[in-house]
C-alpha cells in the first residue's frame, strides 16, 4: 500500500527521521503523542484505465498533517516533509512512483485555545503521488 510505503520513506530519511522519528500515524494521533508529529489520510484516489483494460497507473491525493507546539515549528517542519516529497520519484519500497507534486499547503490554526500549554498547531499538506501499482 503505497501510504505504508511514503511513511518508510519519510522515517528513513535523513531530513525528516532526525525530526519525526518514527510520529508517523495513520488518520489520527494517539492522545498524548510526542511532538511534532504526523497524521495522513489518503483523501482520493483515480485509477486509470486504457481501451486495453486497467493499466495499473494510480493517482493518490494523501494529506499529510504535521502537528506541533507553535506556528514556527511547524511551518518549520511541514518544509521539511514538502522539501522531500515535492518532485519525488523513484521506487520506494515495492512501487514505482512516478512522481509527487504538492498541491495545497494549508495553515491549520491551533487546537486547545482556552489552554496555552497545550497548543497544536496544524498544517495540512496535499500531494498527488503518480504510481504504478504492482
Amino acid at each position: 500500500m503505497i501510504e505504508t510505503e511514503l511513511r518508510t520513506y519519510i522515517t528513513g530519511h535523513a531530513d525528516t527521521a532526525a525530526v519525526f522519528v518514527s510520529r508517523i500515524y495513520p488518520e489520527t494521533l494517539p492522545i498524548n503523542t510526542t511532538l511534532p508529529a504526523i497524521a495522513y489520510n489518503r483523501i482520493n484516489t483515480m485509477h486509470s484505465t486504457t481501451l486495453a483494460g486497467n493499466d495499473n497507473y494510480i493517482i493518490a491525493s494523501i494529506q499529510f498533517t504535521v502537528i506541533d507546539t507553535t506556528y514556527i515549528l511547524t511551518r518549520t517542519n511541514a518544509d521539511l516533509l514538502i522539501g522531500i516529497l515535492n518532485g519525488f520519484y523513484g521506487t520506494l519500497t515495492t512501487t514505482r512512483v512516478l512522481g509527487c507534486k504538492v498541491i495545497a499547503d494549508n495553515n491549520l490554526g491551533y487546537e486547545n485555545e482556552n489552554d496555552s500549554t497545550k497548543k497544536r498547531y496544524g498544517i495540512a499538506i496535499d500531494v498527488d503521488i503518480h504510481y504504478n501499482e504492482a
